[in-house]
């Protein structure tokens, strides 16, 4: 049996209003009414970020899918989890629609998550992670795709894969009982210099940077809306251009700072580079 967006859209509407105005008959322990309202005003709240309802629409129905997904086959999963009777390349559409951005829809999440979720804080700053993560791919004609070396020490594993390297970025919450890091931020940051250089000039400059510098960018320009923050970084990030990066942003007026874990017991950001293992001295002491 198939399901059509409009019915879907129906259904939710219907289970709003009667879940507001009490008509539903669940038991005390029951729950999902009120996981049903929070994922409400949750996905309610990104209206705003999309100039035509239609656009909205597919984006709660493709969320939706995505919850109740029972593999990771990208969009053909969405269309198996919910039912739908809408062939791929109409669900494609979506990601090729004007009627939103990426930066629109960071940006509301950060607010949302700011607003209801019980986030940590060092004095009056919040506590951003950020990390690298390399996704191994089987098409090599991919965009982005490149081939990039495998640091880790587990022998089963290649030198080298061919793959995305995204950079990805959290914010530290905890209730009395656990503690958790909450997804803000995710992009592709190797291997798309030549695609974004036929973008117009400024958003050009913007990704043809290296991994730990686009890390820096991204931390700043997705959690501008935190005010302060301290972002946590692994010492791969420990570069002289990072460290610019940063003071480049403090001097504009953002607050940010990092923490990095660095082997060694230097003080100074030379001292530290010198001192990391698997780095070149001379590399790094022709940037000082």
């Amino acid at each position: 049996m198939s399901t059509t967006k409009e019915e879907i859209a129906e259904r939710a509407m219907h289970y709003k209003h009667s879940t507001f105005s009490g008509e539903m008959h669940v038991g005390a322990n029951d729950v999902r009414p009120l996981m049903m309202r929070f994922l409400n005003e949750i996905l309610a709240g990104f209206r705003k970020s999309f100039s035509r309802e239609a656009t909205f629409k597919w984006f709660v129905v493709i969320v939706a899918g995505l919850l109740v997904r029972t593999d990771h086959l990208g969009v053909t999963s969405v269309i198996r989890g919910l039912c739908l009777s809408v062939d791929y390349v109409t669900m494609i559409g979506f990601f090729r629609s004007s009627a939103w951005t990426l930066d629109a829809l960071t940006e509301r999440w950060c607010a949302l998550v700011r607003e209801h979720a019980p986030l940590v804080k060092m004095g009056d700053a919040f506590i951003i992670v950020g990390d690298g993560v390399k996704q191994f791919k089987e098409g090599r004609k991919m965009p982005g795709v490149k081939r990039l070396h495998q640091e880790s020490e587990d022998s089963s594993k290649g030198e080298y894969i061919w793959g995305h390297l995204f950079g990805g970025l959290g914010i530290l919450a905890e209730t009395a009982k656990k503690s958790f890091c909450i997804p803000l931020a995710a992009q592709i940051q190797d291997g798309v210099k030549t695609i974004f250089g036929w973008c117009n000039e400024g958003e050009q400059k913007e990704r043809q940077q290296s991994h730990v510098v686009e890390m820096i960018r991204l931390a700043n320009k997705a959690t501008m809306s935190f005010i302060k923050r301290i972002l946590l970084l692994d010492r791969l990030f420990l570069t002289v251009p990072a460290l610019r990066e940063l003071d480049k942003i403090n001097a504009e007026g953002q607050t940010m700072e990092i923490v990095i874990e660095c082997r060694g017991e230097h003080c100074s950001p030379t001292a530290r580079l010198l001192s990391c293992p698997g780095r070149k001295q001379g590399s790094a002491a022709g940037q000082r």
